[in-house]
């Protein structure tokens, strides 16, 4: 049977599938669809970036805080329980090796090496971690430049070990605070005290903390002060390529270690002394200000230190995201801005301020107890 010629025609039209016209059109409409949902997705991965960076930022600096926070409130405990010493230089010989750098080694709670043209500051803290006995003992007999045992007036049989990191402070270092002739010193209680005799070596054969030339030419006067530092905790926490670095001394080795990164993207520390100037002697605060002290009745007064962390994002966005420098308040008053210009693209972080102020509980347990 033959077909009819208008229904051939009908059957080529039908057969005919998609037109070049139709298939450009949806192709358009794909690679538009496919256009807009990446930048929705690149839109929604910058947003959870920023996020989380600024929630790292968060963490790292509340962190950072706390930690500086936990040291510095420890801080002077088992050295400052006597306020006679405060300000001393500090000497000592390790395997005849004396204590390096110098300038860190001054009978101090905290002390804050301040930054040049608001560079970021940096925070030293010492400590005794002694677990025994955190008080100190009193000189009763004077102990002249070579001798080679302090006579104490209790018995400190059992009180003190073998081995013992001990620190003498002179008696008289109130009225004669001249570094160059009258200071402290680190040494090895060696052996085991008897009685009312702490011993030490002057040499390094039996114990590595050794005397040798190490006492002043006067020696330790009756009324000195020795406290046992236990392994002496001397720290530094400064920044370094945007971190929050610690360096601590070991007393096994003589000598600080490496620096020991903390927490990251933390690009500055900013610290000030909180003093007691009136004399009343009641742990408050007068006065905010960056002068270390320089006599013994000063290193007295500090009773505070106000510390301020700076925490960056570390995700660097697209647009200025930052106008203005963040600031912190050194008195508690006054607005200063950190130096955020000297960070490359600095606007272009966000930034978080962690301030506190910590007060020196060893020191005011020292104002305390001498009001009573």
């Amino acid at each position: 049977m033959t077909r009819h010629p208008l229904c051939n025609t009908v059957l080529r039209q039908r057969n005919r599938g998609v037109t070049l016209i139709e298939l450009m059109v949806g192709l358009t409409i794909g690679l538009l669809s496919v256009v807009i949902i990446s930048q929705v997705m690149v839109t929604a991965e910058n947003q959870k970036r920023t996020t989380t960076s600024g929630s790292d930022a968060q963490i790292n600096g509340a962190q950072a805080l706390e930690t500086l926070q936990r040291d510095l409130r420890s801080s002077g405990y088992g050295l400052t329980g006597h306020p006679v010493g405060l300000g001393c230089q500090i000497k000592g010989a390790y395997s005849g090796m004396g204590l390096s750098p110098a300038d860190a080694w001054l009978l101090a709670p905290v002390r804050i090496v301040q930054g040049a043209d608001k560079a970021p500051d940096r925070i030293r803290v010492m400590m005794s971690d002694v677990k025994t006995y955190a008080v100190p003992f009193i000189v009763s007999e004077d102990h002249a430049a070579v001798g080679d045992k302090f006579v104490m007036r209790n018995d400190m049989t059992g009180a003190i070990a073998d081995g013992d990191m001990m620190l003498a402070i002179p008696g008289d270092f109130q009225t004669n605070s001249n570094a160059a002739v009258n200071w402290c010193t680190l040494f090895t209680a060696h052996p085991a005290p008897v009685g009312k005799n702490i011993y030490h070596v002057a040499d390094g054969a039996s114990a590595p903390w050794n005397v040798t030339n190490g006492f002043p030419a006067t020696g330790y006067p009756a009324g000195s002060i020795v406290v046992n530092a236990g392994t002496f905790v001397n720290r530094e926490y400064s920044i370094a390529g945007n971190q929050l670095q610690r360096v601590s001394f070991s007393t096994d080795k003589g000598a600080f270690g490496a620096p020991e990164i903390m927490f990251s993207q933390i690009v500055d520390l900013q610290a000030t002394y909180g003093k007691e100037t009136t004399g009343a002697k009641k742990g408050v605060v007068n006065v905010w200000e960056e002068t270390e002290p320089t006599t013994p009745a000063g290193w007295g007064q500090l009773v505070a230190v106000r510390v301020a962390v700076l925490a960056r994002s570390a995700q660097a966005e697209k647009d200025d995201v930052t106008t203005a420098p963040p600031v912190w308040y050194p008195d508690g008053v006054t607005a200063v801005s950190f130096k955020t210009e000297a960070i490359p693209e600095w606007k272009k972080y966000r930034y978080k301020v962690y301030e506190s102020v910590i007060p020196l509980r060893n020191m005011l347990w020292q104002t305390k107890s001498e009001d009573e």
